[in-house]
């Protein structure tokens, strides 16, 4: 069963990334807005660079608004509204139709994961989920049939992952790395002069499986493939890439299905792994070359389009 569905991935890849150079699919739902239960909109955001009276330096805060019935209340999540580094803020909702955020926080020594919850017109219950030395930076929450699971990236391009229950903001066991194996390997692209390159810097994957041209594959893990052209090359210039990784790292889930799709970056943020995530284990799907500039919903945008292939 695995490795038909790996089949039927590999073989809508390139129609996939044909799309995202072409913008025909539409963008994952954005994970700093959503609907509350009780039909409020909750926006957040990092708010960067706002001086407070009597208190020195700028402060780096998690702006945020609701809206219903009676208007709109904006504000700024407690306690970010100090100096310390608060960034990359992540919306989901509870069983109960609540707001949950979880963000990375500056703790005085390492940048941490944050939660809160929002109830009573407030964000309450503020605590961290990570403890430890280490920078824990962009977390991600993905709920599936199986329930909800934490996901952000730590020192050394590392990605962990937790079960969470999101009423209480607790984990249900400590946060463990994700353990690809081969697929964290650095993989070769290899420049193919004259091979099918796709506008925007995206480039069409090959299945290295009974490859006989040297010059546009490698051998690599089974069921590696390997991207024709040079990534992030426009007119023989690397294009820059502004924070790519935060762009690349996606997830998408759905309530009905035991599955996550993850999209893991590479260090130098030039390719990723798709990620089949179920039941706390993790396999590397394939390997794609990404955009020079991929926009903030890139990573988002790919997962989604993956996750219908394991969950339908």
């Amino acid at each position: 069963m695995r490795s038909h569905t790996g089949a039927r991935l590999a073989a809508r890849a390139a129609g996939i990334l044909l799309c995202l150079a072409a913008s025909c699919l539409p963008a994952a739902a954005a994970r700093h807005t959503l609907t509350a239960g009780d039909g409020s909109t909750v926006l957040v955001w990092e708010q960067k660079g706002r001086s407070m009276r009597g208190r020195p330096g700028a402060v780096w805060a998690i702006g945020f608004s609701v809206t219903d019935a009676s208007g709109t209340h904006v504000g700024v999540v407690a306690p970010t509204g100090d100096t310390a580094r608060d960034s990359s803020p992540f919306l989901a909702l509870d069983d109960a139709g609540a707001p949950v955020l979880v963000w990375s926080r500056f703790d005085g020594v390492y940048n941490k994961i944050a939660y809160t919850r929002y109830a009573g017109g407030d964000w309450t219950d503020f605590h961290y989920l990570t403890f430890g030395s280490g920078d824990d930076l962009l977390p991600l929450i993905a709920t599936t049939a199986s329930g909800s699971y934490l996901f952000y990236t730590g020192s050394s391009d590392r990605y962990f992952f937790a079960p969470l229950d999101l009423a209480s903001g607790r984990l249900f066991a400590p946060p463990r790395q994700i353990d690809l194996g081969v697929w964290h390997r650095p993989a070769p692209v290899p420049v193919a002069p004259g091979g099918p390159s796709l506008r925007g810097g995206v480039d069409v994957p090959i299945n290295n499986r009974g490859c006989k041209d040297a010059k546009t594959c490698t051998n690599g893990g089974a069921g590696r493939l390997i991207m024709l052209g040079a990534p992030g090359m426009q007119g023989g210039v690397d294009a820059p890439i502004v924070n790519a990784r935060g762009a690349i790292w996606g997830s998408a889930s759905g309530d009905a299905c035991s599955h996550v799709v993850l999209i893991m970056p590479s260090g130098n943020a030039k390719t990723a792994v798709v990620v089949d995530f179920h039941n706390g284990t993790a396999g590397g799907l394939l390997r794609l070359a990404i955009p020079a500039q991929p926009d903030g919903s890139f990573g988002d945008t790919l997962a989604e389009s993956y996750l219908g292939g394991l969950c339908n």
